[in-house]
């Protein structure tokens, strides 16, 4: 049990900080496309243009967003990860949220959740995050 909780909290690690440089560079690539769209709003209209200044601010929000959403996911996953590797009780619990949520990122984040869900609810892994159960 216990090198399988360590491989969880690495493995949710790593994928922390793959979505903290997802988040990274989603970010700025949606700095870039507001630096565009403030320029195009500054120039004249062209009627041809392939995209309209409106449809531009869509798709800088919509990228906000999604850098957000990485960030704030990458940090509750590096979160739970430590907690893991610490065997603290709150972490198993937002671990096993995590991993009904990664089910749904195929591929990888598919076997991380599956892995993660057959460790976590292991028949002894509730005993194994208890405070007397932890190493001194």
């Amino acid at each position: 049990m216990e090198l399988s909780v360590r491989v969880l909290g690495v493995l949710r690690l790593g994928l922390a900080v793959l979505a903290a440089f997802t988040g990274a560079v989603t970010l700025v690539v949606s700095s870039k496309l507001d630096a565009s769209l403030r320029a195009m709003s500054n120039a004249p209209l062209v009627p041809d243009a392939p995209v309209s200044p409106s449809e531009m601010a869509a798709v800088f929000w919509v990228t906000g967003a999604l850098a957000m959403f990485l960030l704030t996911t990458a940090l509750v996953g590096a979160i739970a990860g430590m907690g893991l590797l610490a065997r603290r009780s709150w972490a198993r619990a937002l671990a096993i949220g995590i991993a009904v949520s990664d089910l749904l990122l195929f591929p990888l984040g598919t076997a991380v959740g599956v892995y993660g869900l057959w460790v976590l609810l292991a028949p002894g892994s509730r005993l194994f995050f208890t405070p007397t159960a932890r190493p001194r």
